[in-house]
């Protein structure tokens, strides 16, 4: 009876493997992994860079770059951060890519900022380049892979005029949203890794120039407050002072034609005594990589100072010409220790 049973399981298992046997046996594919680029970022537009592999490499000028990705057939352009970096050196700029991705590109370079972005003794660079970097943000001359942390910020971040500049003030620094820094700013979307790869990103100036003379400065300070801006000074016996801006919404000056900020700027006249004469705030419209020039008139005939604002665009470009009166002022005597 046992020998019967056997013999019944024996023939049921030769069945079974007759029929699996005449079957193709399918494995499992092996998940092959997605292809990875190396891409070289380079810069074109308004930007002058010498393509000679020396004079690319480490200087004094910072560039902060941030890079964006999203699948390279979304139409919604949902970018999300990919990776960030610092660098101070252009040949060292070098990012891997993941195939069928696409990318962003958004990049700011300041001149001479290792010599006038503030940093800390641990060689953490503070704005523009902190943006939403929760961790040490040095000169890394490499990309930082991460997804939770970018350069971009609304308020202090590479896309942003704000900076915090190294200054003789008590913390070592002081904060503009204006500040004197020449700035280039640019931004390269859409990109999609190749061999060999090279990401060019279009860089404009993202500035504008102000230069002020002066007449009839017989003694004192004119001082020229911008706002959002650090104090410009002429002293006596000099006679004009010009410097180059910063716009407060770098990305916008990046993006519209014929950008400008109409800025509202005060002039006051500091005598040698103390006496501080206000000669007025006006509004002016400083256009992008062009220089405006003021030239001010003090008429200090009698007890009366007129302030005379002839403005023009200068060196940085071409553009209007025109004249703002100012407002007649009163020279009241005042008494040193007094209230009134």
């Amino acid at each position: 009876m046992k020998a019967l049973k056997f013999l019944s399981l024996f023939l049921t298992m030769m069945a079974l493997w007759s029929c699996s046997s005449n079957e193709e046996v399918i494995t499992p594919e092996e998940e092959t992994p997605a292809k990875e680029y190396m891409a070289s970022i380079g810069f074109k537009g308004e930007i002058s860079i010498s393509e000679a592999p020396l004079s690319r490499a480490s200087g004094n000028d910072l560039y902060g770059i941030q890079v964006y990705s999203c699948g390279a057939t979304d139409e919604t352009n949902n970018y999300k951060a990919y990776a960030y970096g610092l660098f101070d050196d252009l040949t060292k700029m070098n990012i891997k890519l993941i195939e069928g991705y696409k990318y962003q590109f958004v990049a700011t370079m300041v001149v001479d900022g290792k010599e006038k972005i503030w940093s800390s003794n641990d060689g953490e660079y503070a704005c523009p380049f902190r943006g939403d970097v929760m961790d040490k943000n040095k000169i890394s001359n490499k990309f930082i892979y991460s997804q939770s942390q970018s350069l971009i910020n609304l308020t202090n971040g590479i896309n942003s005029g704000f900076s915090q500049m190294v200054s003789t003030d008590i913390n070592g620094f002081t904060s503009h949203n204006r500040p004197n820094l020449d700035r280039y700013y640019g931004e390269h979307t859409g990109y999609i890794p190749t061999e060999n790869g090279n990401v060019a990103i279009d860089m404009k100036r993202t500035v504008f120039g102000l230069k002020v003379t002066v007449n009839n400065l017989t003694e004192g300070t004119l001082s020229i407050a911008m706002a959002e801006a650090p104090v410009m000074e002429i002293t006596h016996p000099d006679t004009e002072i010009e410097d180059i801006f910063t716009f407060y919404y770098v990305s916008q000056a990046y993006a519209t034609e014929n950008y400008s900020e109409t800025v509202a700027t005060t002039f006051n006249w500091v005598r040698t005594d103390g006496v501080t004469i206000p000669l007025g705030t006006h509004d002016i419209a400083f256009k992008r990589n062009k220089q405006t020039i003021v030239t001010v008139e003090i008429d200090d005939a009698s007890v009366q100072n007129a302030l005379s604002l002839s403005l023009e665009t200068g060196t940085m470009g071409a553009g209007n010409t025109y004249t703002m009166e100012g407002e007649t002022i009163t020279d009241t005597t005042v008494t040193p220790g007094s209230n009134e």
